[in-house]
């Protein structure tokens, strides 16, 4: 049964003088055997402040998700444009080098030095020290979240089959 993780790990990386960034290794090897069809990545302002890379693939999937929220509801409508005024198309130059743009950085708070975490279907892109109380306070409530999530059910949340999931909704696991 070959599984796919997806994006997963976190990495301490340091900004150049342009503000790139380079994605580490073990995530670009995801990029490519995971995502093999898309060429780069969507930034986008996420949630907690970070920021959110989506493989090309990827992208369409999640706005048509927010897309289906419906349009008649202000908070929806606010939150799609916030999404989607504020991404940005970049791909990797033969370094693994992104290009951060400077309001992606300033909304999250990034200086010189970044942590990149894997998270299925995305990367997120954090300041560091943010990331350590977001971190640490769900260390601190996981098991509460971890009740909390097993209310939801799989039709309020759907995960579509992209072979992340084992029993997607194809029901097979590759």
């Amino acid at each position: 049964m070959n599984i796919k993780l997806g994006f997963n790990g976190k990495y301490s990386h340091n900004l150049d003088s342009k503000g790139r960034v380079v994605i580490p290794s073990k995530l670009m090897e995801t990029f490519k055997t995971d995502f093999g069809d898309s060429e780069g990545f969507i930034l986008t302002k996420g949630l907690e402040r970070c920021i959110e890379a989506y493989p090309f693939t990827e992208w369409p999937h999640y706005i048509s998700q927010i897309a289906s929220i419906t349009q008649f509801d202000r908070n929806a409508r606010q939150f799609l444009r916030f999404v989607h005024h504020n991404s940005y198309k970049v791909i990797p130059d033969i370094q693994n080098r992104i290009s951060l743009q400077p309001d992606l950085m300033e909304y999250a708070g990034i200086k010189d030095k970044v942590l990149i975490c894997g998270n299925f279907n995305k990367m997120e892109i954090w300041n560091e020290d943010n990331w350590k109380l977001i971190d640490k306070n769900t260390e601190l409530n996981f098991e509460v979240i971890a009740e909390q999530m097993a209310k939801m059910t799989m039709t309020q949340y759907p995960l579509r089959d992209t072979g992340l999931f084992p029993g997607g909704q194809k029901g097979k696991n590759e």
